[in-house]
């Protein structure tokens, strides 16, 4: 596995292809923003054992996933809303896919891993 530069598309999955073009109609086209390479390992073999989903593309950066939008229009975003080891956040992407002019707005499935002191016990 590996990560390139901050802001890049993580590479580690060089067998996932990113398609364009026309998608099956029943397919599900979603995009992955997560900058975890344990969580993108388990999302990334989930998402390809499922028959009618298919991955258009995996980064770490909330930039390139408002290009991916733009550019593949997926149904839904696998948004992970703390991107410490990519560029941006989560909540900069949601601030910046009001702003961008799309035909239709994609389903947004919001991750989120936080184990530090910062939890509160309740």
């Amino acid at each position: 596995m590996l990560f390139v530069g901050r802001g890049d598309i993580i590479e580690l999955f060089p067998n996932t292809v990113i398609k364009k073009g026309n998608f099956m109609e029943k397919q599900l086209t979603v995009l992955l923003i997560e900058d975890d390479a344990a969580s993108c390992t388990e999302l990334v073999e989930y998402i390809n054992s499922v028959d009618d989903v298919t991955l258009i593309a995996v980064t770490n950066s909330s930039y390139k996933g408002i290009q991916h939008v733009k550019d593949y229009m997926p149904d839904a975003v696998m948004l992970d809303l703390e991107l410490h080891r990519g560029a941006g956040s989560g909540l900069l992407f949601l601030k910046e896919l009001r702003n961008i002019n799309i035909s239709k707005s994609p389903y947004i499935l919001v991750t989120t891993h936080n184990v530090g002191s910062d939890i509160i016990n309740l």
